[in-house]
């Protein structure tokens, strides 16, 4: 499509009015060109504006609150592995175990505020 393109610039005035589909078929491929960036562009750019636009805070806070809890538990695992291999002593490991179990916890009543409720049926 370039060459046309070129060659159409290169074309002197005279050579089109004795070929005018030559002009033709650089308005139609223009044409299609354009259709199918109009086709295209929507479905590239689609997923980039639905990340960007404001989507529910809900969403948006379980998502963050799901990386925290996962990072968390990350950290758990490290602190269990440092300990096997004797990089934290017990007292560290204790201190740091608990310390991370409780702010996993925090995180966890964070996700879910409150608790399912229990009915009691009297029979």
């Amino acid at each position: 499509m370039c060459l046309r393109i070129q060659l159409f610039w290169d074309m002197s005035e005279q050579e089109f009015r004795r070929r005018p589909e030559l002009l033709h078929n650089v308005v139609v491929e223009f044409a299609y060109a354009l259709i199918l960036v109009a086709v295209v562009a929507p479905l590239v750019a689609a997923p980039l504006w639905r990340r960007r636009g404001a989507g529910d805070p809900a969403d948006v806070r379980h998502e963050e609150l799901e990386a925290l809890k996962e990072a968390k538990y990350r950290e758990l695992r490290d602190t269990e592995l440092d300990h096997a291999a004797g990089k934290l002593s017990e007292e560290d490991y204790l201190h740091r175990r608990a310390t991370l179990r409780s702010e996993a916890a925090e995180i966890l009543a964070r996700m879910d505020p409150q608790p399912p409720s229990r009915s009691v049926t009297h029979g």
